[in-house]
């Protein structure tokens, strides 16, 4: 590996980007929902890499590797402090990390709000990742707020030589 200012290692990446399509899905349940937020897939992404299982609302990997996950859900709630509790999943199995965020305060016209979740862990060929998301705060119903107004990015991370 090349040397790095400071020991820093230097990385090249390949990333998916997925936006949402759905704004109809209440994410605001006692019970895990998964998150449909593989709508649209930015253009560009190496195919090598990545399959966009939009049906699915997943993302496959292609390869043996680290990758990166982030994921931010935009969403409007209809009642007082209305949140969201995110995850990732891989395989079907949930990860320990959890994500959160702000709450839709839903008093004096504020009642739009963000959770977001990052992890980063070893994949295999054939593994899927997907988000679902869980009640936090107060009830009603939380949908993501428009078209393409959430993502979730995978990004693989390869050492240089």
């Amino acid at each position: 590996m090349a040397n790095a200012p400071y020991g820093e290692l230097f990385y090249t990446q390949k990333t998916i980007t997925a936006r949402n399509t759905n704004v109809g899905t209440n994410l605001n349940r006692t019970t895990l929902t998964k998150v449909p937020i593989v709508g649209n897939v930015d253009a560009g992404f190496d195919t090598d890499f990545y399959t966009a299982d939009t049906g699915n609302n997943r993302i496959i990997c292609k390869f043996n590797g680290r990758i990166q996950v982030k994921c931010d859900i935009f969403f409007e709630g209809d009642s007082q402090r209305a949140s969201i509790n995110l995850r990732v999943y891989v395989n079907g199995t949930p990860r320990n990390r959890r994500g959160g965020g702000g709450y839709g305060r839903n008093a004096s016209g504020q009642d739009q709000s963000v959770s977001h979740i990052f992890d980063e862990f070893d994949v295999s060929v054939g593994d899927f990742v997907e988000i679902f998301g869980q009640r936090e705060g107060g009830g009603g119903n939380i949908d993501m707020q428009f078209t393409e107004s959430s993502i979730f990015n995978i990004t693989k991370l390869l050492p240089n030589d």
